[in-house]
């Protein structure tokens, strides 16, 4: 029995069993991020109505609090917008 042909085929066959469990482990993590991909997209479908009255009900708040500023504090908060829509 020739020894060294049988230690090279013993680290052969391993070296395959190794590649494929990370073959499989790598697409795995692929299906995983696929799926949380998955889920943000109708997380986001389902939310977004939410989203959008949050929105609503913000506006009518901060119209209400900006009704009572006066002219130099609105001054103050426009230009604060405007440097933000910069960035």
């Amino acid at each position: 029995m020739d020894r060294e042909a049988l230690d090279l085929a013993r680290r052969w066959n391993t070296q395959k069993i190794k590649h494929w469990y990370s073959n499989i482990w790598c697409d795995l993590l692929d299906s995983l991020e696929d799926f949380l991909h998955l889920l943000l997209l109708i997380l986001r479908l389902i939310l977004s109505p939410v989203l959008v009255l949050i929105c609503i009900f913000d506006i009518r708040s901060t119209y209400k609090k900006l009704n009572t500023y006066d002219k130099e504090s609105r001054e103050r908060v426009r230009k604060h917008i405007e440097r933000s829509e910069k960035n």
